[in-house]
Order: C-alpha cells, then structure tokens, then sequence
C-alpha cells in the first residue's frame, strides 16, 4: 500500500519540480515506523502452551547483547507480539530482542509468571552460542504487568539451581540492567494502600488468588505480596534500572475510589523506587511526564549498562 500511495504521489505531482517529490517521500518516509519481523517465533522455553517465545537477531559481526521484553495486559491478557514496533529501534542499536509469552493469573497465580520470565533469561542464555548473542549482557523490560516481572527478575536473588538436574535451570538469572515502562514496583497492599491511595485492587487480587482486598490483607496473602514485589528485593549489588511512566507525578495518597486503570501506573511507584535507590548508592533513572527522557536516552542507557556492567549472580534462591 504505501507503493501504490507513492505512485498515485507521482502522477499527480507536476514533474517539473522534483525536488517538491523528493521532499514528499521523504516526509512520507518520516511517519513511517518499521515494525520488525522476528527471526523465530514461537520458540518453546517451557512446558506451558503460553511458553513459547520469538526471537529477533541484531545485525552484528560479533555476538550482541539482547534485551527481554515481558509485555503487559494485568496477567490477564497480552501477547509477545507486542513488541514488533519498538524492536526495530533495539535491533538498529545492535541489540537482540526477545520478547515472551507466560502463564497468566486464570492459569497459574503467583509465583508462576514470574517464574516462567526467569526462565527465559536461563532459556536465552543457553541459546548464546546458536543465536549469537553474548550471554553476560542481557537486560529485562516490559510494559505494566510485564515491566514489573522485569524489575523483579532484575532485583531478586539468582534463581539458578545450582545442583538440578536441568542444566537450564542451573543457569544465572541475574541481569545487566533493567529498562522498564508504566511499571508498578510494589504489589504490597499496605505500601499501596499508604503511598499510592486506592483500594480498588482489580487484576493483583487475582494474580494473588484473592477475592476481595480483605482477604488480600491477610498474613499468608500479604506475606505473598511482600515477595512478589520488586522494590521489597532491592540490595546494594543491583543493576542499573531505567523507569519510565507516562502519566504526569500528581500528588497522593489518590481518593480510594480512584478506579484500578487510573493508579496502576503511576509514576509515585517509580519514584518510591527511585528513593530507596538512592539510599543504597545505586544507578536509577526515574522517567514521567514532567521530566521526559532525551532522544535515545534508553539506548544509551542500554549500551552503557553493557559495556560497563555484566551480569552477575546475587545470592541464591531455590525455585518455589
């Protein structure tokens, strides 16, 4: 279709002025994102039908660093495809995409999700040498939901199996950096019910098997909450973290009947994150509305945490 535009274009443009066509094209061209192809699809990391994975090789004469994209949808929806808009920016820079399908909360509550994107992080490394990619510089992103399973890969213990028999799952989780959009950093009902204000719970309830946000409250539900979320896992041997939100830093506690969409996503979670950051001297760049990142900030981002960072193993934890 956009052939058959730039034909029309030309016959109805006077051929004497080509240099007005020239400028029409390239304006055109302009407007235009490139959505990328995957290199694989569907590639299966996991026993679930939801396992399944694509891959999107860089161009590169070595082997590159690649990125892991979780994408959104609450744990209730979503799909890997997601992400063939933006991989295109990724891939320009070098950088792999992988970008993967898991389990969501009608088929599996906490821990599960959470599990299945450690996973592919153990599961894109013991593809290194096939893919060729460079297993020590890998970072984690997503969107909303997914933004959140990347911090919390990125900030919790390693979860390799040391002594498993699956030598995929005795593979490092740990990260280089994380580059996260939209992310809640805390699914702790207390923290947000003091620091962000609703108690419209909508999709957490369900990711934690809970009903109502009494039964949320509970010590079993909360103690799960606690370890689902990610700000609760920060320790000084974390990798650099890129926030970004789109919503403006209006002032909270919200009203509590603010509905689910319009808290979920705001930038207080970051900033909260951003603090205890701070505290333990650690790299973090808290993005939103009022202070929006430059051009190519996160591709510099990227390509800084992998030149200076390699990922390394942080403690140990067996999978639950």
């Amino acid at each position: 279709m956009r052939l058959m535009l730039f034909a029309f274009d030309c016959e109805t443009l006077p051929m004497r002025r080509p240099v007005a066509l020239l400028a029409l094209i390239c304006c055109c061209m302009a407007g235009v994102g490139r959505t990328a192809e995957p290199t694989l699809t569907d590639v299966r990391y996991g026993p679930h039908q939801r396992n399944v994975l694509d891959f999107y090789k860089a161009a590169a004469n070595g082997p590159s660093p690649v990125l892991i994209f979780f994408h959104g949808g609450g744990f209730r929806g979503g799909d890997k495809g997601s992400v063939r808009q933006a991989a295109d920016q990724y891939l320009h820079a070098g950088i792999a995409v992988v970008s993967a399908n898991y389990r969501l909360s009608q088929q599996a509550i906490y821990p599960a999700p959470m599990l299945d994107g450690a996973r592919v992080v153990q599961f894109v490394r013991s593809k290194a040498k096939d893919w060729n990619i460079n297993a020590s510089q890998v970072a984690v992103s997503g969107g909303s939901a997914g933004g959140t399973m990347a911090l919390w890969i990125a900030l919790h213990d390693d979860l390799a199996e040391q002594a498993g028999p699956d030598p995929v799952a005795r593979i490092s989780t740990r990260v280089s950096c994380a580059s996260v959009k939209n992310a809640p950093s805390s699914m702790d009902p207390e923290f947000i019910l003091k620091y962000v204000g609703s108690t419209n719970f909508g999709a957490m309830l369900a990711l934690h098997g809970a009903r109502t946000l009494e039964e949320y409250r509970t010590p079993k539900l909360r103690k799960q909450a606690l370890d689902a979320s990610p700000i609760e896992h920060a320790t000084p041997d974390d990798p650099p973290l890129f926030l970004w939100y789109g919503g403006a830093l209006t002032p909270t506690p919200l009203p509590a009947d603010t509905p689910f969409s319009g808290w979920i996503h705001h930038p207080r979670f970051g900033e909260l994150l951003k603090e205890k950051y701070d505290k333990l001297g650690l790299e973090c760049h808290f993005l939103h509305r009022g202070k929006p990142a430059a051009q190519d900030a996160e591709i510099e981002f990227l390509r800084k945490c992998f030149r200076a960072r390699p990922a390394s193993p942080k403690g140990s934890a067996q999978r639950r």
